[in-house]
């Protein structure tokens, strides 16, 4: 009968690590099997009334978009989807604003991802973030929206607008008269101003940018910097002009061009 021989040093360090990361893989495993196979969605359908000047909403993933109410009314319309465990959808009101907030269990992976449709006030400014998902935002004024993995999509905005992602597309697209800045570290930039905006500030760290601004009659003060990239500026420029435009890039082309 053979004798079983003693256990190195390396080999049972092998096994007093190995064995338990094998185990909570396995059990990660199954966790997320039965995730999948308990897979839901729930709907949403809330309005509240709004109070307050901004209308905030903030959720880890799911795609947002946003457009004007019909009336004094915060309408969030949408689904949410989850696994295994249900998530917490939150629309509220108080003297601060409005807030609409999405609480999901971080147990399973990609376990909750919500789709909706928000609908603000007039005079509401509206602020929306997400982790990952997209948000898209039309006919509003005076909008804070932030990816950090995820597409910006605007149209026909006006007031100040406050644009950021980490990696992603931001596009805007007829803007009125409008403040906006636009910070991005991975991703194009493209903007169109069916009015000569007031003031446009972008900056942007891997990434090409193109600008395009009515030029009738219009001049503005461009200044753009791109490290490696070609810069072009195709508009009527005035260093006095209070139409004024900055852009820097650091690997990227740079565009201001006629539009509108």
């Amino acid at each position: 009968m053979a004798i079983p021989r003693p256990l190195s040093g390396g080999r049972l360090a092998a096994l007093l690590i190995g064995v338990p990361v094998a185990l909570a893989l396995i059990g990660w495993g199954a966790l997320n099997i039965v995730a999948l196979a308990a897979a839901s969605s729930i709907s949403v359908n809330r309005s509240v009334a709004a109070t307050g000047t901004t209308v905030s909403v903030d959720i880890a993933g799911g795609d947002l978009q946003l457009s004007p109410s019909p009336d004094r009314l915060v309408h969030v319309k949408g689904v949410v989807d989850y696994k295994l465990l249900r998530p917490a959808v939150s629309v509220s009101s108080s003297a601060s604003g409005t807030s609409i907030g999405l609480s999901c269990q971080p147990i399973v992976v990609d376990q909750c991802w919500a789709n909706l449709d928000i609908e603000v006030p007039a005079r509401e400014a509206a602020n929306a973030s997400v982790v990952s998902g997209s948000i898209s935002a039309s006919d509003l004024d005076n909008l804070s929206l932030s990816s950090v993995s995820g597409s910006l999509l605007v149209s026909q905005a006006s007031g100040v607008v406050d644009l950021s992602t980490t990696s992603g597309q931001i596009t805007a697209l007829a803007m009125g008269p409008a403040y906006v800045t636009v910070n991005a570290v991975s991703g194009s930039v493209s903007l169109a101003f069916a009015q000569a905006p007031a003031r446009v500030s972008v900056q942007v760290t891997s990434g090409s940018v193109v600008v395009a601004v009515p030029t009738q009659g219009q001049t503005y003060a461009v200044e753009a910097r791109s490290t490696s990239g070609g810069t072009s500026i195709g508009v009527p420029t005035d260093p006095t002009s209070s139409h004024v435009i900055s852009i820097s890039t650091t690997s990227g082309s740079i565009s201001v061009e006629p539009g509108g």
